[in-house]
């Protein structure tokens, strides 16, 4: 329990996830850029997980922008896929 109060969560507005996956995916999926991968690579499986942990935005960062900003403001940077 301790571990889970002492961590710095993180967020990622769905615009921003929506993003990512579009332009990073064949990038960060070696499976989707191969040929024909299931007849090549028999009995292997896809692993669709790939680390998102340098485009999270901290949670107190965002909090800190909710409390200098005015909510219209946020609105659009989440809209934007900017946070």
């Amino acid at each position: 329990m301790r571990r889970i109060e002492e961590s710095e969560f993180r967020i990622l507005s769905a615009r921003r996830a929506f993003n990512l996956m579009r332009d990073k995916l064949f990038d960060r999926v070696f499976a989707l850029k191969v040929r024909a991968f299931n007849r090549n690579y028999r009995n292997a499986e896809i692993d669709m997980h790939f680390s998102l942990s340098t485009e999270l935005t901290a949670l107190a960062v965002f909090l800190e922008s909710l409390a200098t900003q005015s909510v219209h403001v946020l609105n659009v940077r989440l809209d934007r896929g900017e946070i």
